[in-house]
């Protein structure tokens, strides 16, 4: 692959206001790094599965698989502090050695610290503003 749009996104709830946020990315692979993604991706996966309060870190390719999602939802905004810490701790420098960021972007109300946590990132913030959701 060459230079492919990758999507790391999030579905939003009105849950956001009581169960936690929602994340959203978007980024580039660097020329000839999607290999190299896929196997830190499943590395990401298998060390994010065992944090129990990330409810959601679900990754989705489109057809062409030049598109991919990763959908985050934490149950609170220490969980996702938690969560942001390891993955600077942990994966940080591979990861953005193979993409580059774009765009991030945060659904839901997250506490003072996580915006602290994620202003690093240039997140845009976005509250909720109506809808519902019958998602658990």
């Amino acid at each position: 692959h060459g230079q492919t749009d990758i999507e790391i996104g999030a579905i939003g709830s009105i849950l956001t206001l009581i169960y936690g946020f929602f994340m959203h990315a978007l980024f580039k692979f660097l020329e000839q790094k999607y290999l190299r993604f896929k196997e830190l991706m499943g590395e990401m996966i298998a060390g994010t599965n065992k944090e129990p309060r990330t409810l959601a870190y679900e990754w989705y390719i489109s057809e062409d698989g030049g598109t991919v999602h990763l959908f985050e939802k934490y149950a609170d905004s220490e969980a996702m502090i938690g969560h942001v810490n390891g993955f600077m701790q942990k994966w940080a420098e591979r990861f953005l050695a193979v993409v580059g960021v774009t765009s991030f972007s945060v659904y839901g109300d997250p506490s003072p610290a996580a915006r602290e946590l994620l202003a690093g990132f240039g997140a845009t913030y976005f509250a909720p503003w109506g809808g519902f959701s019958r998602l658990a």
